[in-house]
């Protein structure tokens, strides 16, 4: 990913253009399977389900620095 970018530089706030974005994002799926992906420096939420059901993740490695802002490895946003 590009986060050391966004890290180095002013961090913008939400409504700002320039707003961090996820590095990845599934929507509204249904019988999701993330399996033995490896996630490195995401400029935000690393791995993002929003309106999602029947998700499962396998095997995911996740790397970011210490002192990266709000760089959560899974997060779950409605869906089931």
């Amino acid at each position: 990913g590009q986060g050391a970018d966004w890290w180095a530089g002013q961090r913008p706030v939400r409504n700002d253009s320039k707003w961090r974005p996820y590095l990845l994002r599934i929507e509204h799926s249904t019988g999701v399977v993330v399996s033995g992906i490896r996630l490195l420096n995401s400029p935000n939420h690393n791995l993002m389900f929003d309106n999602c059901s029947r998700v499962r993740v396998l095997g995911l490695r996740v790397e970011a620095p210490h002192d990266s802002p709000n760089t959560d490895g899974i997060n779950f946003g409605g869906g089931s």
